[in-house]
């Protein structure tokens, strides 16, 4: 069998071990992948549902006319998404017309392919296939995946990028770490080793700036922590820093892959006069911000007995960045961390216990390292009071959560780990001992507990869908639907009883429906402003005679009582208005 094919092989079965784990652990059911997922207190599932909806009815490049009725919803003005997911939902839409179950297929399958770049990133730190096929699946299923999905954080959990981020700091780390150095100068041809090391680089470098945003600026901030690093080392040495040309290399190309896809997006077409998140603030990068604690506690899922109380303790009392999100940490990956730390302290004394012992081999092992390096750099931009905060103020305030490197430092820990494992089980029965403990250890801590810590809250919407149908049966084809309250787009809260992104939901479950909706425009563009000023009954009248609407819905809950919505109804029809199907629901729509 080629080792190509092999390797592939074995990255799929690492991706299904996790999907069928992650399966049973999220105790899904077909029916349940039917139905939407209401979990996540902000709203964002919510949201990734209408971009879901959105990429079946067209491309999520272009204008959407079935949202911010009269004018359109362009999400390349608010790219909620990142490319590479907008590609894998648009080819799912060719396959499934459910905007429901396209997402939520998306987020299952997000365990598969992260599993498939786990155990591929793991083989890249030259560790054995068992231990990258362990480890990769460990990598796939972190409490920090199922914590996002329940979050309704769909495409930053997805973190495949992550473990691409791993490789490009290897590659960053010198030929001891690089994981294609070895391949590249295998090549018989005189420009052969200069164009695989190119090639390798610019495809991941590629794949990587397709990705979630924080990913990839994560790796960028990281790799060039790590040229630094090591410049100053070989200067200080006084050696030559012809060794840092790839490296190099590797952060440009990064850099300009970002840069060409930020430039597009910065286009405004004249429609757009200001970015949805330029009234982010520098300050929430310290209110997004991690801590120590929260790095080195298990996630409250954990089934090791008493860990979970300990830590919703905590959680409960700290009074420090309480507004960060949960760091999903496994208890594997705090056992690397603290290994790592360990390690590092270990090297101080190097020089006079252990040269020329064993122990030397991986104390001076330069995967270690580069993964030790990595990680402390990584934790200055990750904890309360650090080097996050500057970004914000020099370079933008968009990348606030810095708690989403929790992840990239788990990561580290788990690949810590492993190296440290494959290098000391040198037999197999050794080695088939320690994975087993890794696995009962992993089943326990990450996998038992999900049923209790993750609530999905599956919902069939099945009232809101029949007035849907029904209302697009009554009203003529591609009726504008006027949508009250008036809310903005993105990111614009809660009202009442109503959440972020709720008023998107009819459009959502009416995925055959020909109705186009007023809410979705987005805020900053001229094609979102048409609702802009309609926030009392007669600006709200004007607004609806202009549209040429021919309903309103209303969604209840985010009105105290029915007297002050009715208001805003009686304002465009005076009395004469009917409802179309029930009248007693929470959404309900009127027509005269």
């Amino acid at each position: 069998m080629p080792a190509v094919v092999r390797q592939l092989g074995l990255a799929a079965l690492t991706g299904g071990i996790a999907l069928v784990v992650a399966w049973f652990a999220l105790d899904l059911s077909l029916e349940a992948m039917s139905m939407r997922w209401a979990s996540g207190a902000t709203g964002d599932q919510m949201l990734h549902y209408i971009v879901s909806a959105s990429a079946i009815d067209h491309s999520l490049f272009t204008p959407n006319l079935r949202l911010g009725f009269p004018e359109n919803q362009n999400l390349f003005f608010a790219p909620m998404y990142d490319p590479a997911s907008a590609v894998a939902l648009s080819a799912g839409s060719l396959v499934i017309s459910d905007p429901v179950l396209l997402l939520n297929v998306y987020q299952l399958g997000g365990f598969f392919v992260t599993g498939v770049a786990g155990y591929l990133m793991f083989r890249a730190l030259r560790v054995r296939e068992l231990t990258s096929v362990v480890f990769g699946a460990v990598f796939a299923l972190a409490p920090f995946h199922f914590e996002r999905v329940e979050l309704g954080h769909a495409f930053v959990a997805n973190y495949w990028g992550v473990a691409v981020l791993v490789v490009l700091v290897l590659v960053a780390g010198g030929d001891g770490a690089d994981p294609i150095a070895k391949w590249a100068d295998a090549s018989q041809s005189p420009k052969g080793p200069v164009v695989r090391r190119l090639v390798a680089i610019l495809i991941m470098t590629f794949a990587l700036s397709l990705t979630n945003s924080y990913y990839y600026v994560f790796a960028a901030i990281i790799i060039a922590g790590v040229i630094v690093v090591r410049g100053v080392v070989l200067l200080v040495a006084r050696r030559g820093v012809r060794s840092l040309l790839w490296p190099v290399v590797t952060l440009g190309s990064l850099v300009v892959f970002v840069g060409v896809q930020l430039a597009i997006l910065s286009l405004n077409f004249g429609d757009r006069y200001q970015k949805y998140f330029s009234e982010r603030l520098p300050l929430e990068s310290e209110q997004h911000a991690g801590k120590i604690t929260t790095l080195l506690l298990p996630w409250p899922g954990s089934g090791i007995p008493g860990v979970s109380s300990r830590v919703e303790a905590y959680a409960q009392y700290t009074s420090v960045s309480p507004y960060a999100e949960p760091t999903g940490m496994s208890v594997l990956a705090i056992l690397g961390i603290a290994l790592l730390v360990i390690w590092a302290l270990g090297r101080f004394v190097l020089p006079s216990t252990t040269a020329g012992r064993p122990a030397a081999t991986v104390l001076t092992d330069t995967r270690l390292s580069v993964l030790a390096l990595a990680f402390w750099i990584g934790l200055l931009f990750y904890v309360v009071g650090g080097l996050g905060y500057l970004f914000a103020v020099l370079v933008t305030p968009e990348i606030r959560s810095w708690v989403r490197l929790s992840i990239v430092l788990a990561t580290i820990g788990l690949a810590f780990l492993a190296v440290l494992i494959d290098a000391t089980a040198r037999r197999l029965w050794s080695l088939l001992a320690v994975l087993g403990v890794v696995v009962v250890i992993a089943a326990v801590d990450q996998v038992a507990g999900v049923p209790r810590a993750v609530d999905l809250q599956p919902t069939s919407d099945a009232d809101l869908r029949a007035l849907v149908a029904q209302a697009d049966s009554e009203l003529e084809r591609d009726c504008g639907v006027a949508q009250l309250p008036v809310k903005g787009f993105p990111e614009s809260g809660p009202i009442l009883g109503l959440g972020d992104y709720e008023l998107g939901l009819p459009y959502v479950v009416g995925a055959d429906s020909t109705l186009r909706w007023s809410y979705g425009g987005v805020s900053g563009t001229h094609s979102g402003d048409f609702w802009k000023d309609a926030d009392d009954p007669s600006s709200f009248a004007r607004a609806v005679s202009e549209s040429g609407a021919c309903a309103i819905y209303v969604d209840r809950a985010a009105f105290e009582s029915d007297g002050e919505w009715e208001a805003y109804v009686d304002a465009v029809y005076g009395d004469d208005w009917t409802f179309i199907g029930n009248p007693d629901g929470r959404q309900v729509i009127v027509a005269p």
